[in-house]
């Protein structure tokens, strides 16, 4: 009897240990370690190595710290704001708030960031901030392990000073699995075409409770989508677009976990809500003339900078790109600039984009013409990227911030080809078989896989398709079908990915187009490999 009660005891304590706030708590610890470890280094810089005149306290602030390992995008910010502690309580300095240093920065350059500027916009920085020093720090991988670089600023003097390394120690239990969530029944207006019956596992932990760390991140992804069944074709339902859809992009434009997805039409522009199946107006704006379907392109693309939302839109019937502001307060986009040359892509994770011109007469981005624009479109990170052919759609599959020669990118050709370009012209693989002209890209942070995401390019009966990027035992590259749809009812005409649930593996949001040239839109969730959960 004791000895029952003692294993009673002891599971009771092992569910405390092991419930979802503990890894919090770890987390925090370790965090707080690291800020504490920076801020050191920080004053020993100080005291050892710059030579302040007079007394006073040394004015300084915080550029936002960035994730570029994959791992820790939600921890950014949090060390930012510790580092920021920690260093207040050092009478060394006289720290400028977090929000005055944002909106410093996003005043003078919206779509750049701290180590996009010159001299002269370093020292510019410094005047509208009121500081003399700024401090800044990146979370990258180095030799396969996630280290912080710590960067140091004489912005008065727009100069860089010192970039001291940390090793990242994460001692924190990974997090139980999410519970599944009971079945919540479609609205009553939905319609789905099943094709499959099985659920989306839940993903397991990668290592036990035992041994595991925090270096890869819990599911942060929105959980307004419950259970989706694997394959199921969800037709959304409500609120959509009566005209063409040229293009498509999901943004995310308020607190709400569920995602807005905005359209690109033939006579308007419209964002709706997406919930399950069915689709709620969030906002439209209505152009003046309606353009013809045939021979219209453009492009849609997402992303926030500085916190800022911005959406850019291109199409072959404007002069240029324009981009967008999202206001919450007057809830409407508002026109922020132009930009030269229209947008192919936007990767989200770094920021850079792949531009270029519509061919004359057609509706494919010209090879010839593509640049690569790194984060925040500064002119002197602008780059020749031309392409050997001209393409549908392209994605940048990885980027590079070392060299543009070792960014990897995807494209679909006119021949409806998907080709794999290490830099601009070292081809790695390329397809035979015609695979349609949308085209997306995803890397999996956590197992550095890289997907392509494309059609089988049928008028009817079409397919969504989901290629892998695999090197064989040669060297060779090969574009590898990973996973193929069933059939819709008529063709696939533009395809992303989009993580709804929440597991940190994407869905499939997709625009069908039928014979007739009637549009729907729906999502499915395709099946992933074991070792990408």
């Amino acid at each position: 009897m004791l000895k029952s009660r003692f294993i009673f005891i002891l599971l009771c304590a092992a569910a405390v240990c092991l419930a979802p706030a503990l890894p919090a708590r770890a987390a925090e610890a370790w965090l707080e370690g690291l800020s504490r470890s920076m801020a050191a280094e920080i004053d020993n810089t100080f005291a050892n190595k710059i030579s302040i005149e007079g007394k006073k306290p040394v004015s300084a602030g915080l550029y936002r710290f960035k994730d570029l390992s994959g791992r820790f995008e939600t921890e950014a910010p949090v060390l930012r704001r510790l580092v920021h502690g920690a260093l207040a309580k050092n009478g060394r300095f006289a720290l400028v708030n977090l929000d005055a240093m944002d909106s410093a920065f996003d005043s003078l350059y919206p779509f750049r960031t701290l180590d996009e500027l010159n001299q002269e916009q370093l020292q510019q920085y410094a005047q509208k901030a009121g500081v003399d020093y700024v401090f800044s720090a990146k979370i990258v991988t180095q030799d396969s392990r996630p280290v912080v670089q710590l960067f140091i600023y004489n912005v008065r003097k727009g100069v860089l000073l010192f970039t001291p390394m940390f090793p990242v120690n994460v001692t924190a239990p990974a997090p139980d699995p999410p519970p599944v969530a009971p079945v919540v029944p479609a609205p009553a207006t939905a319609t789905a075409t099943v094709t499959a019956t099985a659920t989306k596992p839940v993903p397991a932990n990668p290592v036990s409770p035992a041994t595991a760390t925090a270096e890869i991140a819990p599911a942060t992804g929105a959980r307004a989508f419950f259970n989706i069944q694997r394959g199921k074709f969800y037709y959304v339902q409500g609120v959509l677009p009566d005209s063409p859809i040229v293009d498509f992009e999901p943004v995310d434009l308020d607190p709400d976990p569920a995602p807005e997805i905005a359209f690109l039409n033939t006579d308007s522009m419209v964002i709706v809500k997406l919930q399950d199946a069915t689709a709620t107006e969030f906002w439209s704006n209505q152009y003046r003339k309606s353009f013809p379907r045939r021979g219209l392109a453009g492009t849609l693309w997402f992303r926030r900078s500085g916190n800022k939302p911005l959406l850019y839109v291109s199409m072959n019937t404007f002069p240029r790109s324009i981009v967008y502001l999202w206001s919450d307060e007057n809830k409407t986009l508002d026109k922020l600039d132009n930009v030269d040359r229209y947008i192919a892509h936007l990767d989200d994770a770094s920021g850079k984009r792949l531009v270029s011109e519509y061919g004359k007469g057609v509706i494919s981005f010209s090879g010839k013409q593509t640049r690569l624009v790194a984060a925040g479109g500064a002119m002197e990170s602008d780059a020749a990227f031309p392409a050997p052919v001209d393409y549908y759609s392209s994605c940048i599959l990885r980027a590079s911030d070392t060299s543009n020669e070792l960014t990897v990118t995807a494209l679909v050709d006119e021949y409806g080809s998907i080709k794999v370009y290490q830099g601009n012209s070292k081809l790695l693989a390329d397809t035979e078989n015609k695979f349609g002209s949308t085209l997306d890209c995803w890397n999996n942070p956590r197992t550095k896989s890289l997907y392509i995401l494309g059609s089988t390019e049928k008028s009817q009966d079409d397919r969504i398709v989901i290629f892998r990027l695999v090197k064989k035992a040669s060297g060779e590259y090969d574009i590898a079908k990973q996973w193929v749809s069933d059939a819709v009812s008529g063709a696939v005409t533009r395809a992303k990915f989009l993580d709804l649930d929440g597991d940190r593996l994407p869905e499939v949001l997709a625009v069908e187009e039928s014979a007739e040239g009637k549009f729907r839109f729906f999502y499915t969730a395709p099946a992933w490999p074991e070792e990408e959960y």
